[in-house]
């Protein structure tokens, strides 16, 4: 019991010690987070809208597609607004795109990006990587999305299999890496993650535990140049 509560008590003071000085965001921003599927939002960017919440920072989710694949679409769409509404975010989710392991065509994303952040007024966009953290290939597909004017474009850091399930204990790589990035509480997104009912097998729950994503989100900046 000493061990675990010395063990707390080190990482609480981690914590406390590698959080970011300055935010990514500024506070007139907003931020439009464009997701693959119902559930991306609080599976991998959590962090990031509790981040913004916190600093009352507008920000809207905006999903491609209804996550159809096994049928369950409408019931995920509800799933994704229940989710929505644990981090105080607008949402939107469109059925543009079909939920599949194939790429999504780079013009139409961009197309409908550039419409929604019109629509929204979007300051920056946040969206995934090349890699897309789980290799999932709609997820890379929204890596696709280049910035629009001078609108800023910030791509959620992909990390090795290692660090992505090695909890809080990956801030001491991630301060180190010098990337912009935020670290939130969990306990929102753990909410969240349980809106999405029709989503939650077993090994959901030892992402929860300790996936670096329920706490953690790194940037790749995108230059407009």
């Amino acid at each position: 019991m000493i061990l675990l509560l010395a063990i707390m008590f080190m990482v609480v003071v981690t914590i406390i010690s590698l959080r970011p000085r300055a935010s990514p965001f500024k506070p007139n921003d907003r931020v439009l987070v464009v997701t693959a599927h119902p559930d991306d939002e609080c599976m991998f960017f959590g962090p990031t809208l509790c981040h913004l919440a916190d600093r009352n920072i507008q920000a809207k989710v905006l999903c491609l597609s209804a996550g159809n694949f096994y049928g369950k679409g409408d019931q995920r769409t509800k799933e994704l607004e229940a989710s929505c509404k644990t981090y105080s975010v607008e949402n939107e989710c469109l059925n543009s795109f079909k939920d599949g392991p194939f790429m999504w065509p780079a013009s139409k994303i961009q197309e409908t990006v550039r419409s929604h952040v019109s629509k929204f007024r979007a300051t920056c966009i946040v969206t995934f990587d090349k890699e897309g953290v789980s290799g999932h290939r709609n997820h890379i597909s929204c890596s696709a999305i280049q910035p629009i004017s001078n609108i800023r474009v910030l791509h959620l850091e992909s990390v090795s299999i290692l660090r992505k399930f090695t909890a809080t204990i990956d801030l001491g790589i991630t301060f180190f890496a010098k990337k912009p990035y935020v670290v939130a509480g969990s306990l929102r997104s753990v909410k969240a993650m349980f809106c999405h009912r029709s989503q939650l097998e077993w090994f959901r729950f030892l992402y929860i535990c300790f996936s670096r994503y329920m706490t953690i989100n790194s940037y790749h900046p995108i230059s407009s140049n």
